[in-house]
């Protein structure tokens, strides 16, 4: 219900300025608790960023404590003509052969034609599309189709729309000579097609697999140029016919040391996030969003701590390049790494798996859905966001109420003065009368 509120009409003062001051006034209590709501959210978002970075640590040093760092070969060809990509399950080994072809898609044209008659009668033919499936199955689609017209672009379009497989393009061989070429949309012996009802076609290119000849007569086929599962976890995909080539998988050392310097960049970028987001500047004398904030101050310290702690009788981590600088970072240095792995595969390795496996408890201690001290420490300010939500709308019908009792009282006070102002008036009259 409205409350109806009469400004000075009859005092002179600017009630509706008096009003809105006093709410100010009020208002105080709930405008604190707004802004704690924003200093929460924004040590929520930083605690999220802090978290995103553990995660990113995790994935990387668990690629040392799961195996596939050390196991993941790189691949090379002898040819520029062979592509080589490997996956991080692939199996180190190397494979010779001979292409003997590459895979091509069946192309043909029809006959020259004269110019293309758009008024002539439409022409019927049939399409017959072959296609093979990955276990060698071939099915075949027949379709019967008719042109709108007599022009060779109505011949293509009609294929087009048959959405069979294949692809048709009127093409102008010369001043006023026309073609009809037809392609496979899959390469590959199995994926041809046939027209019949358009005249005699020429062959341009044959529908073929390609094919490596490992020698001892061992021949491997694919119907398209990229050959997968020959080496385990390995593919190569082939685009010239060309004799011995060798395409191989190797665990190189080096790729090895791009890993680990992996690990200590992740681990670099989550202390450089807690220093960003606890640094404190005495200019300004403020503070950021976890300036103070104990949660990541210890996460970076056991990270630190643990980084460089020694792995059983492997001994320092120093050994295999990982050291702790001055300012709490972590080094890694790959010439140091890639003598030690030269020297003891072994020894380097059980550095680095010891290394991966005291961070990533770091990370898990930080990141855990369940019990993560970064996951918990969010829960709690979101809890502690919620409660003061709840109290900021409590406050809202507070000030409401407040606000319309503020507006009856200065309006009761206006009607007030407004009588007893009628009220001298009269008695003035009466008094005046009597003289």
């Amino acid at each position: 219900m409205s409350t109806m509120s009469i400004s000075g009409l009859v005092s002179g003062l600017d009630t509706s300025s008096l009003i809105s001051q006093l709410m100010q006034a009020e208002r105080a209590p709930q405008t604190a608790l707004k802004a704690k709501v924003t200093a929460a959210q924004a040590v929520v978002t930083a605690y999220q960023t802090v978290n995103s970075k553990f995660a990113a640590l995790q994935t990387a040093a668990e690629k040392f404590t799961k195996g596939t760092a050390w196991n993941a070969p790189t691949g090379a060809s002898t040819s520029g003509g062979v592509t080589v990509s490997t996956s991080s399950t692939g199996t180190p080994g190397a494979v010779t052969f001979d292409v003997l072809s590459v895979a091509s898609a069946l192309s043909v044209v029809t006959d020259v034609e004269g110019a293309q008659d758009a008024t002539a009668p439409g022409r019927s033919f049939t399409l017959d599309v072959t296609t093979q499936a990955a276990d060698g199955t071939t099915s075949t689609v027949s379709k019967s189709l008719t042109s709108t017209n007599g022009s060779l672009q109505s011949v293509a379009d009609a294929i087009n729309e048959a959405k069979a497989g294949v692809t048709a393009v009127a093409l102008q061989v010369a001043p006023g000579q026309y073609r009809l070429q037809v392609t496979s949309d899959k390469p590959g012996a199995g994926n041809g097609f046939a027209l019949d009802g358009l005249g005699t076609t020429t062959q341009l290119r044959p529908a073929q697999d390609a094919v490596l000849d490992l020698g001892g007569g061992v021949v491997v086929s694919s119907p398209s140029n990229t050959f997968s599962g020959v080496l385990e976890g390995t593919s190569f995909t082939v685009s010239k016919v060309e004799p011995l080539v060798t395409v191989s998988a190797t665990v190189e050392p080096k790729a090895i040391a791009d890993q680990v310097q992996a690990m200590v960049d992740a681990a670099n970028a989550a202390l450089s996030e807690i220093s960003k987001l606890s640094a404190y500047d005495a200019t300004s004398k403020k503070g950021a969003a976890l300036a103070g904030d104990s949660t990541v101050r210890g996460l970076a310290q056991s990270l630190s701590s643990r980084a460089i702690t020694p792995v059983g009788d492997a001994g320092s981590p120093v050994g295999a390049g990982i050291q702790l600088q001055r300012d709490g970072k972590l080094t890694f240095d790959r010439d140091a790494f890639l003598k030690a792995y030269e020297a003891d595969p072994a020894r380097a390795r059980a550095l680095v798996d010891g290394v991966a496996s005291q961070v990533v408890g770091v990370a898990k201690d930080a990141t855990d859905k369940s019990t993560g001290r970064l996951t918990t420490a969010i829960q709690g300010r979101n809890d502690l966001v919620k409660d003061l939500n709840q109290r900021i709308d409590a406050w809202d019908t507070r000030l409401a109420a407040r606000q319309t009792a503020l507006q009856k009282q200065f309006t009761a006070m206006e009607t007030a003065l407004q009588s007893m102002q009628s009220q001298s008036s009269w008695l003035a009259g009466q008094l005046n009368s009597l003289g």
